[in-house]
């Protein structure tokens, strides 16, 4: 398709079109910054390298599934986020904890 039929478009589908690159370029940055910023040990199955590929070369598709394999991989096998294993209750409430933190900051009456 060359550009002069690419601007023959009705302008609702030009507008799709460029939200849809958008929300891509986003799911990709989001994914690749993940992919570094998990270690080794907390990587989901097959590999480090295989979930790259799949989050750079699977457009949308592939960074969503590597977001939703590591925290189901982390809930799986309850790894805190400095790699420490928890129980399911600690781990909700660490979670709620750092959310309530990270929303309000750090209460100064914790013990």
């Amino acid at each position: 398709m060359s550009l002069t039929e690419l601007l023959d478009l009705p302008t609702g589908i030009l507008i799709a079109l460029g939200i849809l690159v958008v929300v891509e370029l986003t799911l990709l940055v989001i994914g690749v910054i993940a992919w570094t910023r998990t270690p080794d040990d907390r990587m989901p199955p097959p590999n480090r390298w295989v979930w790259l590929a799949l989050v750079a070369l699977v457009q949308i598709f592939g960074p969503v599934a590597f977001l939703l394999a590591r925290r189901s991989h982390e809930r799986r096998f309850g790894t805190a986020p400095g790699g420490e294993a928890q129980t399911g209750g600690e781990a909700i409430r660490r979670s709620a904890g750092s959310t309530a933190d990270l929303l309000y900051g750090r209460r100064e009456d914790t013990r």
